[in-house]
């Protein structure tokens, strides 16, 4: 889908309101890094801030997010695509050898849990790709992904 966007489509505004298609498109490539740097080489990015409570957790993760997409600002729709595809295999790879019942690296904090079973972080992370890639198809006007199926 994201190939065949035309370049007034990537740079037009979402409902993430500060963010345009390639801003969310940008922010999923980082979504597929962090995940690879977290589980394939056990690497995560340190807190530069204490992190005491979930608005500290909250706030930590809008900084990473907006740095990664000003430092991305820089990159063409092209190579976004080409890293989505690249890194998209591996995310996948990596989600399909969790065990669901194990306790997952990251907890789903917003559910107020404090530690989450895999199958839990799992469903976090097809709920991020599939709620920003529908925002990607409200914003350009592509078929949305609000079916039954999905």
């Amino acid at each position: 889908m994201l190939k065949s966007l035309s370049y007034d489509d990537w740079h037009k505004p979402t409902v993430a309101k500060l963010w345009t298609v390639k801003d969310v498109a940008s922010h999923l490539l980082d979504g597929n890094l962090r995940v690879i740097s977290g589980y394939r080489d056990n690497y995560n990015v340190p807190a530069d801030m204490e992190i005491d409570s979930y608005q500290d957790l909250v706030g930590f993760l809008n900084k990473l997010n907006n740095d990664w997409v000003n430092a991305t600002k820089r990159l063409s729709p092209a190579v976004i695509i080409d890293l989505l595809e690249s890194t998209g295999k591996e995310y996948s790879l990596i989600m399909a050898e969790q065990d669901l019942e194990r306790e997952a690296k990251f907890s789903v904090a917003w559910a107020g849990e404090q530690t989450s079973k895999n199958w839990f972080h799992i469903a976090r992370e097809y709920t991020e790709k599939w709620h920003h890639q529908q925002q990607i198809r409200e914003a350009t006007g592509k078929q949305g992904i609000i079916t039954k199926e999905l």
